[in-house]
């Protein structure tokens, strides 16, 4: 049988496969020796990532399953054609980074979840992590998307979205019949 030695660098191949760097040690291209995360270490990245701004964008809240295997995120679906462009962008990301392949899902019609897990370690690794953030540096507003917390949030969200559409009708026609009584003041610039 053929042992490995204690190699120098840090990750080492031998005929397209890892190979460890200490006799006996468990390969692993996570360099997690063949181990998930463990439950602080997630605990702290979602509290970390909870609902603050980061360069004026609402990050995505990301839920950890019971036993902190899988982490979880839903989105609001504005327009169901601009959520596969998001899927296609998603995993064009991921096959030139990290190769994880995150599940997704489309639940109710309008309720759409990421799912992020690593099979072969049966939990996450830092490579979901990873992806994570990336996500969260998506641009959501360009695929129509509304990051929830939870899956009750969708009723609020339909009635802000009416809302602010009603909203931008109304400014239109206040724009528009200011302009035709020859108010300057009010005039909309384009």
């Amino acid at each position: 049988m053929l042992r490995c030695k204690i190699l120098s660098a840090p990750s080492r191949t031998f005929f397209k496969k890892h190979i460890s760097r200490k006799h006996g040690q468990k390969c692993c291209p996570w360099g997690q020796n063949g181990k998930p995360l463990r439950q602080a270490t997630i605990q702290e990245y979602v509290e970390g990532f909870g609902k603050e701004k980061f360069q004026g964008k609402t990050n995505v809240q990301w839920t950890p399953n019971d036993d902190y295997t899988r982490l979880t995120a839903f989105f609001y679906v504005e327009n169901i054609f601009t959520c596969v462009k998001f899927i296609e962008d998603l995993y064009n990301l991921d096959s030139e980074t990290m190769k994880q392949i995150p599940g997704v899902q489309i639940l109710d019609q309008d309720i759409f979840k990421v799912e992020l897990h690593t099979p072969k370690l049966k939990g996450l690794s830092y490579k979901d992590l990873e992806l994570a953030s990336m996500i969260n540096g998506f641009d959501f507003t360009k695929y129509k998307l509304t990051p929830m917390d939870d899956l009750k949030q969708v009723r609020r969200i339909k009635r802000q979205q009416q809302i602010e559409a009603e909203n931008a009708q109304i400014q239109d026609e206040i724009a528009k019949s200011a302009y035709k009584f020859g108010s300057k003041k009010f005039r909309q610039v384009e």
